[in-house]
């Protein structure tokens, strides 16, 4: 079993600023994840932040998830959990876009990978 690690970042395309929450990935048996924390002060509409960090191996799946409010900090609540989008060892970089309806998973070098939000 082999491991390998990279970057992600996250693009808001949702319409609105979004306050107070995450994005995160998960992969069973890789410890070494940092998520991107969504401020309080807000992410504006057409801002990108950077800063998360994901591990996975050839015998995980990949899991994206993430959550926010819209429009103000106690706006409405959005979130999406477990969304599955596999890595390739050749991928070394994500980019994540929240869109107003879900994201779009985005490896650098294998296919990307569409989600609605969770009701």
């Amino acid at each position: 079993m082999s491991q390998w690690s990279g970057s992600f970042s996250i693009y808001n395309n949702t319409g609105s600023t979004i306050y107070n929450g995450s994005v995160s990935h998960n992969a069973a048996g890789c410890q070494n994840q940092t998520p991107i924390t969504i401020p309080s002060s807000g992410l504006a509409n057409g801002a990108s932040l950077g800063g998360g960090q994901w591990q996975t191996e050839t015998t995980s799946r990949d899991f994206w998830s993430w959550n926010f409010h819209t429009s103000s900090q106690n706006g409405p609540y959005v979130h999406r959990t477990s969304k599955q989008c596999s890595l390739y060892t050749s991928d070394t970089s994500v980019l994540i876009t929240l869109n107003a309806g879900g994201g779009v998973i985005s490896p650098n070098h294998s296919g990307s990978c569409s989600a609605t939000n969770s009701d």
